[in-house]
């Protein structure tokens, strides 16, 4: 790294500040209450975001408490649902948009794009910032990545399909699965993914460009597919989906709040039945079994 940029970073990280959230559920139409409560406020530091429900997210940060509690008051009228307070660590927040940063899923997992420190606790994994989706940074890799860490993946066959970086699939091989396979139907990916399967001591992974199932003839425990919601449709329909995963559990992830329904039906259609669904913004991830 330039010894500029260093300095740059150094003071950038010496100005971050700690904020206070505070989170409400409002009904659609208040909005323009709200934004009147506040004005009369001077307060403008929030965020009005719409919901999968049909409600609203509200989202008021302040640096100083009895500066956020001074606006809050102007809200007490107007029957909102109080969801909780939360601190935010801004250096933490903007590590998420800076692709050198290590990113922390939970205590027990993290990611590195440099090669992680010896004195590292949990699982560590050394995936470099490159073209391929799924470096840990997108809510829909961090819900199967969690998810994973709590699986007994033990001698478990898996295929991590639309494998991206390999990420998640590292994550299983790391839990203990017997073998994990990964393909993708970019080549990029395909390259990328055997170069980080070979940083995290799996050089022998088999990866392999395949157009979603179309190129899969093994059999399988657990199948892991982060993918945009028509593809993984696609996935549901194609009756090969019974040779890859006669039994066992479905790990989908990439459904926009908009295609769960959709997802939720060709699941069951493909005779996978729900065992644990998340929603994170405004993404769902399904674990599904048969």
């Amino acid at each position: 790294m330039p010894a500029g940029v260093g300095a740059i970073l150094f003071m950038l990280s010496a100005c971050m500040k700690i904020y206070l959230q505070h989170h409400y559920i409002m009904y659609a139409g208040q909005e323009e209450a709200v934004v009147t409560a506040l004005s009369v406020r001077d307060f403008y530091n929030y965020v009005i975001a719409s919901r999968s429900d049909g409600m609203k997210d509200l989202q008021l940060f302040a640096e100083d408490r009895s500066v956020l509690e001074n606006s809050v008051s102007g809200l007490q009228e107007l029957d909102l649902q109080f969801v909780g307070e939360t601190e935010y660590d801004e250096a933490k927040m903007l590590a998420l948009y800076n692709p050198q940063s290590p990113i922390a899923f939970t205590d027990d997992l993290t990611i590195f794009p440099e090669k992680p420190p010896a004195d590292v606790t949990g699982l560590a994994l050394h995936v470099p910032a490159g073209p391929a989706f799924g470096d840990g940074r997108h809510p829909t890799t961090q819900m199967l990545a969690a998810y994973l860490m709590k699986m007994d993946c033990t001698d478990k066959r898996c295929l991590d399909l639309g494998c991206g970086t390999g990420v998640l699939g590292l994550i299983a091989h790391k839990r203990g699965a017997l073998t994990v396979d990964f393909t993708d139907v970019d080549d990029d990916s395909v390259s990328f993914t055997k170069d980080v399967c070979a940083l995290n001591d799996y050089p022998q992974a088999k990866v392999w460009n395949s157009n979603l199932l179309e190129a899969c003839s093994e059999t399988y425990d657990v199948l892991i597919a982060n993918i945009y919601a028509d593809l993984l449709l696609d996935v549901l329909s194609d009756p090969n989906l019974h040779t890859v995963l006669p039994q066992g559990t479905a790990l989908l992830s990439g459904i926009s709040y908009k295609r769960i329904d959709d997802v939720l039906n060709a699941a069951e259609k493909a005779g996978l039945h729900v065992q644990e669904q998340q929603e994170q913004a405004w993404w769902h991830s399904l674990v599904l079994v048969r």
